[in-house]
């Protein structure tokens, strides 16, 4: 039932309104009436009506700055605004804000009858409108899950669709960002609008997958068509799609197909070219090209995980720098090259490759083992990578990591302070610790400790806060800076302490240092 809520400040009114129809038989509920502004958008909120019959003067909150809050909140609650003032300034605002009807008291009845039943008409063929799209959407996805069997929908809203359309192909476009979160839900229901709007002429058939893919269910016509301009257009459909949304979107698109005894294969062929996206990158558009099994059976030397962790650990003994890099990432597709582009087995191989080139460099020093397994979330970035590119990436850092971590071993003790002292010098504004640059250096928070002190002579500590001190003494130069905002700024969490630290560095509280600066003589 359509709900209706009046809202007017003067009682006779409201009561002569609430009592001069009989709601039911208009096809709708006077459920709530309000003496105010204030009451009625406490209601709306609550429990939202579907039409509001609204004064426009009313105490507390007026008529035109409700109507302006509630269709912010509520675009499709229709207003019907009712004043005493012939005033043309009241009836266009109105209008401007999404009122349905402007009418001025006293009330015609007969006019408020015939726009309470236009309105409630226009907003029962909405909801069965929406209600037919909803039932669609969910037959759409059905089909296409595999969830429900063509041969039971021959009677539904789909099948004169597929009636008429000779043949069609299934695109599945996914945001190459794209995460299963509240934000990812919104722009996939935007994505459906804009779609729509873009694809008007195509007679599509949109819906959304529980997985966070858009689907385009997309009609091909022979007659006027052909599979170049088609392909023309699903490029000019992701590039916008990338530009409106700021994104990259990547797409995969089945071959032709007919009735939707097919949509369930179509969706797998869509998702199979998609996932094609592993090699041609972020932002591509793939079609559908059927594999040979054979392909993958071709992988028979089940030693080629083994004998690529030695190709690493080979490459890491001969080769460091820049050159380093470059080696790494031909390495990468010689190495993973004889997996004929078997996204799975890529993976998996991948995983065991990395694990025992880690093992082959660090060999007992299973502390490093567990760092280094850690500081790559033991390769679930490698599981969850998306391209080629992700997982050529993390190859490259991880022969680099472990590259550096050679280096380092074979390094005299004062290389290790000075890396030491460039990372504190890089990072002294965060709350670093000992342990955070100890994985950097590869070595045990208590040994880099001792270390630290037997070439230095001072602790950790020491040279943290006198690096903090030197810079904050620059800071403290400039009189507009408060030295609460210097402590923070130089990474400490309480300006009481920084003060107590810069005394026991300068053998001067900070302001003592800043009125001795400010008062020495400048060269003119």
């Amino acid at each position: 039932m359509i709900k209706i809520l009046l809202v007017e400040d003067e009682d006779g009114i409201r009561t002569s309104i609430a009592n001069a129809f009989s709601w039911n038989k208009l096809g709708c509920e006077l459920y709530r009436t309000a003496a105010s502004g204030l009451e009625a958008l406490e209601i709306c909120i609550q429990n939202p009506p579907d039409i509001v019959i609204s004064d426009i003067v009313m105490p507390g909150i007026d008529g035109l700055t409700f109507v302006k809050y509630i269709k912010e909140k509520q675009p499709d609650m229709q207003f019907i605004i009712l004043t005493g003032h012939r005033n043309f300034d009241y009836a266009k605002d109105a209008l401007n804000l999404g009122a349905a009807y402007f009418m001025l008291k006293p009330v015609n009845y007969n006019e408020l009858k015939e726009a309470i039943v236009s309105l409630v008409s226009r907003i029962t063929d909405t909801q069965e409108g929406r209600k037919q799209e909803i039932q669609k959407e969910q037959l759409l996805c059905g089909l296409l899950s595999g969830r429900l069997q063509p041969e039971n929908l021959h009677e539904t809203p789909l099948s004169s669709w597929f009636q008429r359309v000779s043949c069609y192909q299934v695109l599945t476009l996914a945001f190459d960002n794209g995460e299963e979160t509240a934000d990812n839900v919104l722009r996939l229901e935007n994505l459906s609008i804009f779609a729509g709007h873009m694809l008007k002429d195509y007679s599509c058939l949109f819906t959304k997958m529980d997985s966070g893919y858009f689907i385009i269910i997309f009609p091909y016509y022979q007659k006027e068509e052909n599979m170049f301009a088609q392909k023309e257009l699903f490029l000019l459909l992701q590039r916008k799609t990338a530009d409106f949304f700021r994104t990259p979107v990547s797409m995969g698109v089945s071959k032709l197909l007919t009735g939707f005894s097919q949509l369930h294969e179509g969706y797998i062929q869509s998702m199979r070219a998609l996932g094609q996206k592993f090699f041609s990158g972020n932002s591509s558009l793939n079609f559908f090209l059927p594999t040979h099994s054979e392909d993958i059976c071709q992988i028979t030397d089940f030693n080629l995980p083994s004998l690529s962790a030695q190709k690493t650990a080979d490459l890491l003994k001969r080769s460091n720098g820049l050159l380093l890099e470059q080696l790494a990432n031909d390495l990468f597709f010689e190495l993973f090259s004889p997996y004929h582009q078997n996204i799975g087995l890529i993976k998996s191989s991948f995983i065991i490759v990395a694990i025992l080139c880690i093992k082959k460099v660090v060999r007992e020093d299973s502390r490093q083992l567990a760092l280094i397994l850690e500081k790559y979330g033991n390769f679930q970035m490698a599981v969850k990578a998306q391209t080629l590119q992700d997982l050529k990436d993390i190859f490259i850092n991880l022969v680099l990591d472990l590259s550096e971590y050679q280096a380092l071993k074979l390094s005299p003790k004062q290389t290790v302070i000075d890396k030491v002292i460039v990372f504190i010098e890089e990072n002294y504004q965060t709350n670093i610790s000992l342990n955070d640059i100890a994985k950097t250096v590869y070595l045990s928070p208590s040994y880099l400790s001792s270390m630290i002190t037997r070439e230095t002579g001072k602790s950790f500590t020491d040279i943290l806060n006198e690096i903090r001190i030197q810079k904050a003494i620059e800071l403290l130069k400039d009189p507009k800076r408060k030295i609460a905002d210097v402590a923070y700024n130089v990474g400490f969490n309480e300006p009481q302490y920084f003060s107590i630290v810069f005394k026991k560095v300068t053998q001067l509280t900070p302001r003592e240092y800043r009125e001795m600066f400010l008062n020495e003589p400048r060269d003119i």
